[in-house]
């Protein structure tokens, strides 16, 4: 029995329905895949709530318009119906899944050249956070053009990608503005020298 519809004393006509009943040894679910990953019959782990579950593709569909937005990120997706072994009955229908390609994070386009990879192989970017360099483990979503992607990514608002250093900006390292004063000489019988004028670049 999955769910009772009508609670007691309540009035009912003919034909109405009180409960929905299933068998649950088997759940399934369709998640979106890349095309070339997805194969008949081939076994697939996602993520259900907080635990990692095993399950079989048992059919290949076009994509779910429920899906769509994604086509903007991969370049060829498709949906995938996924059958768990539910023997134990330790799942149960309106359960959340997660699958890699619906970001759970903030998207954003990047430049290629700003792509990392951290010392454990996983990828990363770097921002500007308020003159604090920040690394940032992202997911790598669909290429745009030969020199741009899409990640996902723990990004806030204001945050700015670097894309290109003249050497390696360790996490949290703090960017300094350079002051100057403006200097003067003292001028030539006749005529004036102009000051010159205040260094406003950023030393790293």
């Amino acid at each position: 029995m999955r769910r009772i519809l009508v609670v007691e004393g309540q009035y009912v006509r003919a034909g109405d329905p009180l409960v929905e009943v299933g068998d649950s040894s088997r759940v399934k679910v369709e998640v979106p895949t890349e095309r070339s990953a997805a194969t008949k019959g081939s076994q697939v782990t996602v993520k259900i709530e907080s635990v990692e579950v095993q399950g079989v593709i048992e059919a290949i569909l076009p994509l779910n318009p429920a899906f769509d937005p994604l086509r903007d990120l991969f370049e060829s997706i498709t949906s995938a119906v996924v059958v768990f072994d539910n023997a134990d009955g330790r799942l149960f229908a309106g359960q959340t899944v997660y699958v890699p390609l619906i970001p759970r994070n903030p998207v954003v386009q990047v430049a290629s050249s700003s792509i990392l990879n951290t010392a454990d192989g996983a990828r990363k970017v770097q921002v500007l956070r308020g003159a604090v360099v920040r690394d940032l483990t992202v997911t790598l979503m669909g290429p745009v053009g030969i020199d741009r992607l899409y990640v996902a990514g723990p990004f806030s608002v204001n945050d700015e990608v670097i894309y290109e250093t003249s050497h390696q900006l360790p996490d949290g390292f703090q960017l300094r503005p350079l002051t100057g004063t403006a200097a003067t000489t003292t001028p030539a019988a006749g005529g004036t020298t102009p000051a010159r004028p205040a260094n406003t670049g950023a030393a790293f």
